[in-house]
Order: C-alpha cells, then structure tokens, then sequence
C-alpha cells in the first residue's frame, strides 16, 4: 500500500480507492500526470473523474469523464430570476439544474477482489 496526495484529490491508500474525483476539472490533469509519473494507470488502477465539463476534458487522449453542471442554463436562470425580481416579483422561488454525467474514457469498473 502506498499513501501520497495529489492537488484536489487525498487519498488515504491507493489499494482500497477506486476514484478520484477533482472539484475542478482543471485539476485532472495534473492529477493524471501526477498518477502516471507514480506508475498507476488510468482507468486500469484507478478511475478519474472531474467537475464542470470545461472544453479541454474532451480533447484525446485524455477524454476525461466529467459532470456538466450546465453552467449556460444556470446563467439563464440566474438572469431570468433577477430581471423577474427587478419587475417586483417579491416571492422566492427555487430553480433546479440538474447537472449530467459526460462518461468518457477515465473510468472503469472496480476491480473487485473475491476471497474464498
């Protein structure tokens, strides 16, 4: 077992994860570099995920899987709602966007180990 840290990622022991999660997808990429220069191969060690889906994570080879937080509909939302608040709208309202999974090639499924 070997314990290391990489920006936006800590993981206690490489042995018992299975994915690394970036809280922006920027981030994968040194994660990725960081993880292929310690010898650990994506997605056949350890799956990588990133958070916003920016253009750079679906360029190859990296193809990075991603969640869209549909940042183009929450900006519609947020303009919608305040010209609605400026015309004297004084009630709240709440707005759901629902953010997407974009899979790419950065996952796998976990390698699970059986013992008899």
């Amino acid at each position: 077992m070997c314990a290391w840290r990489l920006p936006g990622c800590e993981l206690a022991t490489f042995k018992v994860c299975t994915l690394c999660t970036f809280w922006a997808s920027v981030w994968v990429v040194c994660g990725l570099t960081a993880l292929w220069n310690a010898g650990i191969r994506v997605p056949d060690e350890l799956s990588v995920a990133g958070f916003d889906n920016i253009f750079t994570t679906s360029l190859a080879p990296i193809s990075i899987t991603t969640v869209d937080q549909s940042g183009l509909d929450m900006g519609a939302a947020a303009g919608r709602l305040l010209l609605e608040r400026i015309g004297g709208r004084s009630e709240a309202v709440n707005t759901v966007v629902r953010p997407t999974l974009v899979a790419r090639k950065t996952p796998a499924a976990p390698q699970l180990t059986v013992s008899t």
